[in-house]
């Protein structure tokens, strides 16, 4: 697999969306995924050219129409278990050619 491109994007792109990159990169590592993770602030969130965009539910309608391949939107970062899930899926479609 290549090494993909992600950016988890918060309001400031500091402080939540670090804690949710720690989140993401650990589960990266633990399926042996390279990849380049990023954080963001929501208004340099749309026109970030990545494979995967990570943001919340609260953040996703002022993002709209990113330039990721897969916008992965959370309820929030607090919830891992919804995060991988999200995360998985958006790999897998990458994966199969969907974009």
């Amino acid at each position: 697999m290549r090494r993909l491109s992600i950016a988890v994007v918060c309001g400031a792109g500091l402080g939540t969306s670090l804690m949710a990159k720690m989140a993401v990169d650990s589960y990266l590592r633990e399926k042996k995924i390279p990849s380049r993770t990023e954080c963001s602030d929501v208004g340099s969130a749309r026109s970030l050219d990545v494979d995967i965009l990570i943001t919340t539910t609260q953040l996703a309608q002022a993002i709209r129409e990113p330039k990721a391949k897969q916008f992965v939107v959370v309820g929030s970062f607090l919830n891992r278990e919804e995060l991988r899930e999200r995360l998985s899926q958006a790999i897998a479609n990458l994966e199969n050619g969907q974009s």
